[in-house]
């Protein structure tokens, strides 16, 4: 009884052992998250290190973490600030046009949340898919769009568990917050994993059927 307790590999300890990489995960997030600028590269590493976890390849997160920061610390605050700019301008427009009292204004406000809709898609994906992927800028937003309807389900979970969580963390229980964020990476990475995969394994046929002989 007391080695089946104390045996790593009981799932008590493995959940034990997750929800301590959540808090970390957070953690980490939260710190290289402070200048608001590097939220991008800190979100990319908190993926990074998220799938390394699904994929059961961890090892020291806090050097994990690091290393992804610094690697995509340019291009990161680039998706970031493009993001921030795409959504600050959604924003804007669907207070404006909500306010209007115009048949044609409730049209443009139909389609705004059509886009918002879109733009929170893309932003569940954008930041995984430049943690596993190394490609351009343009590619990496064109990759998350492409990934997000193509997996249409799996996307509608994923933004449901992060309202899900952000939801308690404000309303609820406010001790969410020290793992909200990684717990949310964790569990949407456990689904990302499988899309990746996917989607290289069709991406390599592709090739292979596009070089072979009299193709």
């Amino acid at each position: 009884m007391a080695s089946g307790i104390f045996n790593w590999e009981n799932p008590v300890w493995k959940y034990l052992g997750r929800l301590a990489d959540a808090i970390l995960l957070t953690l980490l997030w939260a710190v290289f998250s402070l200048p608001v600028i590097t939220i991008g590269a800190s979100t990319t590493a908190l993926f990074y290190c998220a799938l390394k976890i699904v994929k059961g390849e961890e090892g020291y997160l806090i050097k994990q973490f690091v290393k992804s920061f610094r690697a995509n610390l340019l291009q990161g605050t680039i998706i970031w600030m493009l993001c921030l700019g795409m959504g600050g301008a959604l924003a804007w427009n669907l207070w404006f046009f909500h306010a209007q009292e115009s048949s044609m204004a409730k049209v443009i406000s139909i389609m705004l949340y059509v886009f918002a809709y879109l733009f929170l898609m893309v932003l569940h994906y954008v930041f995984a898919v430049l943690a596993r992927f190394d490609s351009s800028t343009g590619n990496i937003f064109g990759m998350a769009f492409y990934l997000s309807v193509k997996n249409f389900g799996w996307t509608l979970l994923m933004i449901t568990i992060s309202g899900c969580v952000a939801a308690i963390s404000i309303f609820v229980f406010s001790g969410m917050l020290a793992i909200g964020v990684g717990l949310a990476a964790l569990l949407d990475s456990w689904m990302l994993h499988p899309v990746f995969e996917q989607y290289l394994a069709s991406r390599d046929k592709t090739l292979t059927e596009t070089s072979s002989p009299g193709a």
